[in-house]
């Protein structure tokens, strides 16, 4: 969402390229909130999810709840 670290950098760089950029915070597991985000749109050429937590390490340095 707008919120998240770098999202303002982000936009400001792809509005710099030409792009319209919309940033916004939605489940998509929920039906009700991403068609409310979808009807809102008037033209949508791409999505980008970003949701997600790395937490990568070595095989070996990994515990069996981390693999």
């Amino acid at each position: 969402g707008p919120d998240a670290p770098g999202a303002v950098e982000l936009t400001q760089r792809l509005e710099a390229l030409g792009a319209t950029v919309r940033v916004v915070a939605c489940d998509v597991a929920d039906r009700a909130q991403l068609q409310g985000v979808l009807e809102d749109v008037d033209q949508l050429v791409g999505v980008i999810h970003a949701a997600g937590v790395l937490d990568d390490g070595v095989l070996e340095g990994l515990s069996a709840e981390r693999v």
